[in-house]
């Protein structure tokens, strides 16, 4: 059995049967209506002990839903159908057998209980209610009672079995058509499925293809453009002036250009392997923090760690630093002039849930993040940059949950954005495929 398909059905099984919520009360009261009336108008011992387990069966349904405070749910669609089947043969029972006018829903429900039903279940129900159509024909008279809608038949012996020989055949030509239409339905559900895992394994292979054209073009490209960086510099030192200032843009933007590329790589690669190490992640940030304070001091900001020391963490030091340099860069560019990035570190206690961790902050004052930009913060190409490629914090936020981890960015409750990297302080020892 495949356990998809057989989630999809008990999910199409729920909404099929949704409608019956509020009619299931109705068709379970009716019916126990009429084994009471059966009951009334021409009492036996057979009818008296049908309408004391219709009841029975009635008010467990009702325990059972207002205990559940639910209505007709995928799991419970079993339980509502076998009562009603329950209750339906109580009520054929007791007005007449096959005489009764409530023959004809015998094969009815039989087929709605192999279409909706486990196997297992809808057989045991087949069994019993063939049991009763052929037992309640050989109960004596004094014990079943007398119809008391109409005088039945004489009995005599050449016919007595044919009315629950029809019934019997009835029932099981139904209970054959539940199963082919069952099938049908599984058929259907298992095309659907394979034709979907087929466009999944599609979208799959063609972003791989994609991914690794990324990264080939990057690759390529990245070379060309280190060689005019080294060109570009070694021409800076014979220009002065306006031609020195627009040298320093073009290296300004192919610094931009290889960050870009670098970024595209990092997104292409498999993901390696954690290198651990047992580093102070306090020191780790103040180093990050000290490689930006010139891009900070070009803008006018101020960049400040603060944390307490030594914080002892196992991590990967490259992945982290790559992780802060991130977050940090696309501080400095939301932060305005004169105003302070804080890099904020604590250690989060171990809880019965969750083990000690590292949280690291990252909080600017800048405009905050833009409504229409903050469900797609983490999806690729999603920025509000200019010249912003997108995939920073998409990388981010894998190598975060890499670390048993998690990334967030949200607004600041005062002005501005904070971003929160949180992982373990240890991780956990898994082994490398080879």
């Amino acid at each position: 059995m495949n356990p998809t398909l057989d989630l999809l059905r008990t999910d199409a099984m729920r909404r099929a049967a949704a409608p019956m919520a509020a009619a299931r009360w109705a068709v379970m009261t009716i019916l126990l209506g009429v084994v009471a009336v059966a009951a009334w108008l021409s009492p036996s011992p057979l009818r008296t002990v049908l309408f004391v387990t219709a009841t029975l069966l009635w008010l467990t349904g009702i325990v059972y839903a207002i205990a559940r405070r639910a209505p007709l749910q995928g799991s419970n669609v079993p339980r509502n159908l076998t009562t009603i089947w329950a209750i339906h043969v109580a009520a054929y029972l007791s007005t007449g057998g096959a005489a009764s006018p409530l023959a004809f829903g015998i094969p009815l429900i039989t087929a709605v209980l192999f279409l909706l039903l486990p196997r297992h279940l809808s057989l045991a129900t087949l069994a019993i209610q063939v049991i009763l159509l052929w037992r309640l024909n050989y109960l004596p008279l004094s014990w079943r009672g007398e119809s008391f809608l109409w005088k039945a038949p004489t009995a005599s012996p050449g016919i007595s079995w044919v009315d629950p020989l029809v019934l019997t055949v009835l029932s099981v030509v139904a209970a054959r058509i539940g199963v082919v239409v069952d099938g049908v339905i599984r058929s259907l559900f298992s095309d659907l499925l394979r034709s979907r895992e087929q466009t999944l394994a599609e979208h799959q292979q063609t972003l791989q293809d994609l991914t690794a054209l990324t990264g080939e073009v990057a690759h390529e490209l990245k070379n060309p453009l280190a060689s005019i960086k080294g060109l570009a510099g070694l021409i800076a030192k014979d220009l002065t002036g306006k031609s020195a200032e627009r040298m320093d843009v073009m290296r300004r933007e192919i610094e931009r250009m290889r960050s870009s590329l670098d970024e595209l790589l990092g997104l292409s690669r498999p993901l390696g392997p954690l290198a651990l190490e047992t580093v102070c992640i306090v020191q780790l940030a103040v180093d990050v923090v000290r490689l930006h304070e010139g891009m900070a001091a070009d803008r006018g900001v101020i960049v400040s760690c603060l944390g307490r020391s030594p914080l002892k963490v196992e991590c990967d030091p490259h992945k982290i630093k790559q992780i802060l340099t991130n977050l940090i860069q696309n501080a400095l560019d939301a932060a305005p002039p004169q105003s302070v990035v804080a890099v904020q570190i604590n250690l989060v206690e171990s809880t019965a849930e969750r083990p000690a961790s590292v949280r690291i902050q990252v909080l600017d004052r800048g405009d905050g993040i833009k409504p229409g930009l903050s469900g797609r913060l983490f999806q690729r190409g999603a920025t509000d940059k200019a010249h912003g490629s997108g995939i920073g914090l998409t990388l981010a936020r894998t190598l975060a949950r890499q670390h048993g981890g998690d990334l967030t960015l949200e607004n600041h409750p005062t002005q501005g954005a904070v971003a929160t990297l949180q992982f373990p302080i240890t991780q956990p020892v898994t082994k490398e495929k080879s």
